[in-house]
């Protein structure tokens, strides 16, 4: 994510006996992945991520809610990536604040999906996330960027 940027911080929820290996597709790309189970309740934020990635398949409502209460604890967006082997209920996911990706997928399809995700959220938490949003490879006149870079947008 280049040298003096902010670093962008990704927890990736998922069950112990499944992991996601995720950590070989993001690490490369500039991304610090912090990898934990619902089962560490609380304590798996303590990274206080830019996102979070969650296995669709297990434990998704135990996920989303401890993700989405965090968020509210510490008064900032928490974006969240679901991923299913599954098909989809993109009404269900968009209703718990989730937006779902179906697996397999190519990895780049991934790594946009997080990054578009990330950068919205920023940006609609205000102008002084600019940094954060120019670690992830956005820069002034990109869609993302003009539609939330103004008051009201």
């Amino acid at each position: 994510m280049g040298h003096g940027a902010e670093c962008v911080r990704i927890l990736v929820l998922q069950p112990a006996d499944r992991p996601l290996a995720l950590r070989d597709l993001l690490e490369p790309r500039g991304f610090e992945v912090h990898e934990a189970s619902i089962a560490d309740g609380p304590a798996a934020l303590r990274c206080a991520p830019h996102a979070a990635v969650l296995d669709l398949d297990v434990d998704a409502p135990a996920a989303v809610t401890l993700c989405t209460a965090w968020a509210t604890d510490v008064g900032r967006r928490l974006p969240l990536l679901g991923l299913s082997t599954r098909p989809l209920d993109p009404a269900g996911l968009s209703g718990a604040g989730v937006h779902g990706l179906q697996l397999p997928c190519a990895p780049i399809v991934l790594v946009s999906a997080l990054c578009r995700l990330i950068a919205a959220s920023a940006m609609a938490d205000g102008p002084g996330n600019r940094r954060l949003v120019r670690a992830l490879g956005f820069r002034r006149g990109h869609p993302i960027v003009r539609a939330r870079g103004r008051p009201g947008a």
